[in-house]
């Protein structure tokens, strides 16, 4: 069975990593989905964080990173996927993707599996938080891991 983890990973953080890796012990094939939204503005572009993504997430044997433009449902009907994953940090987390779930329910015919984040560590981790932190590599490496930050540090050099 194969499953989608879905988000923009702007940039993809400790945090959506180990809901990954769990996932992926639940899953025969975890499809990680970078999501665009036009509503939405980014630090990095799409191609960007899918080349992040993609460096962070290449250890993980049955995970495969796509990136798409649209509804996360369109993604998973295209792909045969019956159940997004979902992770959460606190109560608000918790609305939010409950919400989600619904939509996601009730538009798509998807389910969604939410897993809390169950190491304290990781809590208080963020994309919000680890944008605010570039160019601090001591307090970024707090919200990434040693891989996310090399391949950050080679893309902004390169200017992209």
């Amino acid at each position: 069975m194969r499953c989608a983890v879905t988000g923009s990973f702007d940039p993809i953080t400790i945090g959506h990593i180990d809901i990954i890796e769990r996932a992926s012990t639940l899953f025969d094939e975890v499809y990680v989905v970078v999501l665009n939204n036009e509503t939405k503005q980014y630090m990095f572009d799409l191609e960007s964080r899918l080349k992040i993504a993609q460096y962070s997430l290449q250890d993980i044997a049955n995970v495969k990173v796509f990136c798409h433009d649209g509804y996360a449902i369109d993604f998973c009907h295209k792909h045969d996927i019956d159940v997004i994953v979902r992770g959460f940090r606190n109560n608000k987390d918790f609305e939010y993707e409950t919400v989600m779930s619904r939509w996601n329910k009730e538009h798509g015919n998807i389910e969604t599996l939410l897993l809390p984040q169950d190491n304290i560590s990781y809590i208080d981790v963020s994309s919000t938080l680890a944008r605010e932190s570039l160019g601090n590599e001591e307090e970024l490496s707090k919200y990434l891991t040693d891989k996310t930050i090399t391949i950050i540090k080679e893309i902004t050099r390169d200017g992209k």
